[in-house]
């Protein structure tokens, strides 16, 4: 019940804030960047160097965990620059039959740099994964089961990625304007 509940202000919360658009380029505003299970590993790697080095006053353990924690610092910047101009346009949608899978096209160019294993979808039936090079336009059809009739709006996208080094993970949210007629 009290979990229900949370579901429905987290819903609520996201679609104010998340407003159905045509067309997005991802920036600051829409990216969202936290730890892996991996990161906090290293996290917690690091913060053991630390204490060692502290401890026996050994110079080079202090040199490696700075430098292994300004690896994590260069991360930080590849992870947000792999999502960074990134534009996504919805594309077209076909009517359907309640029940049947509607599919909707998704347009992703990379103008300034390639993007790599960018996962994108919708939660409930699984990610694709995409590369894309520099000035590329890709095209993608994705699938989503229409199970109410009327003007159906499939649910917000989730874009993910882990890249580099699966220290981070990467994802941003995205509501588009795809308005597909279910017929029943």
């Amino acid at each position: 019940m009290l979990g229900q509940r949370l579901r429905d202000r987290w819903e609520r919360w996201l679609s104010q804030r998340i407003k159905p658009v045509n067309q997005v380029i991802l920036q600051q505003n829409r990216i969202f960047i936290f730890l892996s299970r991996t990161g906090l590993g290293f996290l917690l790697l690091l913060v053991l160097l630390l204490v060692m080095a502290i401890n026996f006053q050994n110079n080079l353990i202090f040199g490696f965990t700075f430098w292994l924690f300004s690896l994590l610092l260069v991360v930080i910047f590849h992870t947000y620059a792999n999502f960074a101009g990134l534009e996504i346009q919805a594309g077209n949608t076909q009517a359907v039959f309640a029940g049947e899978i509607a599919e909707c096209s998704l347009f992703l160019r990379a103008h300034q740099r390639e993007r790599v294993a960018i996962q994108i979808g919708w939660p409930d039936t699984g990610l694709q994964t995409v590369w894309l090079d520099r000035g590329e336009e890709k095209t993608l059809s994705l699938r989503h089961v229409a199970d109410q009739r009327g003007y159906y709006r499939p649910p917000r996208l989730r874009l993910e990625s882990h890249y580099p080094l699966a220290l981070l993970r990467t994802w941003s949210w995205v509501q588009l304007d795809w308005r597909v007629l279910v017929y029943p």
